[in-house]
């Protein structure tokens, strides 16, 4: 899969596809079974970037701690091709997502004569992806950098796309770039180290999608059931867990290819985000950005009047242990909103979606083997969509709709109250 917009072009690897022969060679020449993976994905570009000489990993304590093995692989195999590599691990959370660790990593390549031809991995989850990305956007005026996301939020939204950000006190991401990577490279067993918190974190995104004109990837998560199913696909249902990952990153690229700068379609990816930035400020980032985005589209659904949509996702959400927050601090929220990159003439642009067609209802009454069928299908109908239709079902699926600050805060204490 590769990304193509009006900027530039970047592709998008699973390492699931990659060649096994080719695998095999790299692990012959001493390079470990883990690190031939993304050293393999990798190859190409540092076989084209001749005059790289010089590369810098950015992590966080967390991942290097639960993916040591496949890190130092990583590591080994870049030092293998002659090159200089350099490390930053952060801590782990939105906090460390700041202009002082911004300038902690640009004055390491700064003394360590970082030139622009030289490479940034970012190693990670999303605040790891946004972080790095926006210091190689700036760098210099921009280096290249690849994305190694390993989360499942990571993988399915922030690593792709070409947003890369900082947060100030006064909100998430006012500060940042659009700025594409040039390699992103998927690896499944990345999500299998991960805690169900951070896996449920990445389902926030998927339902995000789900109700952008994808019922399949709501049909799957209620077909799944809970955390514990969903981990088991990871090992034993591949198919459907790969066909619910390439729609989610599918959906994100045609978007992007089609308004890279966010000013027509690509304003429906901030589904669940208006008032779940609004949130995950607010709460001073206590609660993970996957899980304020479900609650951010629950929210919409509310101001909606999407009922039904509604209390499906609300039960969704209490069978993968996604918390619902049905009492928010209205005036709390109002002062972050008033602050969000999408406000305008005193207001703020949400997106609101419509009714849900193509949800598989009563699936307990149908067996297992029946309703696998029937998403499989689903997946099937949807693959065979050209860009074009594609876009056009996501468009029909939501809408945007302008709120006066007074207005909002209004419907949102009505809500607050019900």
């Amino acid at each position: 899969m590769d990304i193509t917009n009006d900027q530039d072009r970047y592709d998008i690897i699973f390492t699931s596809n990659l060649n096994s022969d080719d695998l095999m060679k790299n692990q012959n020449n001493g390079i470990g079974s883990e690190s031939c993976v993304a050293g393999h994905a990798m190859a190409t570009w540092f076989a084209i970037h001749l005059r790289c000489r010089k590369v810098i990993v950015i992590t966080d304590t967390n991942v290097a701690i639960t993916l040591e093995d496949e890190l130092k692989s990583l590591i080994s195999y870049i030092r293998k091709l002659g090159l200089e590599v350099h490390y930053k691990a952060l801590k782990p959370g939105e906090n460390s997502k700041t202009l002082k660790n911004a300038e902690k990593i640009w004055e390491q390549m700064a003394e360590s004569e970082f030139g622009r031809t030289d490479l940034m991995i970012a190693f990670g989850g999303g605040v790891i992806g946004d972080l790095a990305g926006f210091c190689a956007s700036v760098y210099m005026r921009g280096m290249a950098f690849i994305q190694i996301p390993t989360t499942l939020l990571a993988q399915i939204d922030s690593s792709i796309g070409g947003k890369v950000a900082v947060n100030l006190t006064q909100g998430k991401n006012l500060v940042g770039s659009f700025y594409n990577p040039e390699l992103v490279i998927m690896h499944g067993k990345f999500l299998k180290t991960l805690p169900n918190s951070v896996l449920s974190d990445g389902i926030g995104e998927l339902i995000k999608y789900g109700y952008l004109g994808n019922p399949e990837l709501l049909n799957t998560l209620k077909y799944f059931g809970d955390i514990n199913g969903f981990k088991n696909a990871i090992e034993n249902d591949m198919v459907l867990f790969d066909d619910m990952i390439q729609l989610a990153l599918r959906t994100k690229k045609v978007v992007v290819e089609n308004d890279f700068k966010e000013m027509g379609i690509r304003k429906y990816l901030n589904f669940g985000h208006t008032i779940g930035h609004a949130i995950e400020s607010g709460e001073n980032f206590k609660i993970s950005h996957g899980h304020c985005v479900a609650n951010g589209c629950l929210w919409a659904l509310r101001i909606a009047g999407k009922w039904d949509d509604y209390y499906f996702l609300r039960s969704l959400m209490d069978s993968y242990g996604i918390p619902v927050l049905l009492e928010i601090d209205v005036s709390r929220i109002m002062v972050y909103l008033r602050r969000d990159k999408k406000s305008e003439n005193n207001g703020v642009n949400f997106i609101l979606t419509n009714s849900v067609q193509g949800h598989i209802e009563n699936q307990e009454k149908i067996s297992m083997v029946d309703t696998r069928q029937l998403i499989l299908a689903q997946y099937k109908e949807n693959s065979n969509l050209s860009d074009e239709e594609f876009l056009l079902k996501i468009k029909n699926s939501a809408r945007i709709q302008w709120f006066s600050f007074d207005e909002l805060q209004k419907k949102l204490s009505v809500l607050a109250e019900r």
